[in-house]
């Protein structure tokens, strides 16, 4: 484990945001990481830099696309419950 590892990993055991079920997780995710890793090594050993560029570029406009379809669906749904909790707030009662 490296320093940077190590540094980022202890203020998150610290905090308590290292649960059981994030370990779990992280551990099932080790093979398919692994896989791609592998991957991608091998896809640019046999395509080279030009090809490589092209599926990093594919990889993070991809990513892109659904960290803004994500956003924009957070933002709706917090305006259709901003609206919704608006409509049942009682009126305030100006005294004359």
């Amino acid at each position: 484990m490296t320093a940077i590892s190590l540094s980022s990993t202890l203020p998150l055991v610290y905090c308590g945001r290292c649960t059981r079920q994030s370990v779990v997780i992280g551990l099932l995710l080790i093979p398919v990481y692994s896989v791609a890793t592998a991957l991608g090594a091998r896809y640019f050993a046999v395509g080279g830099q030009r090809h490589s560029r092209r599926t990093t570029i594919a990889t993070l406009a991809t990513v892109a696309i659904a960290t803004l379809f994500g956003a924009l669906r957070n933002y709706v749904e917090g305006i259709a419950k901003r609206r919704s909790i608006s409509a049942c707030a009682p009126r305030a009662i100006r005294a004359r």
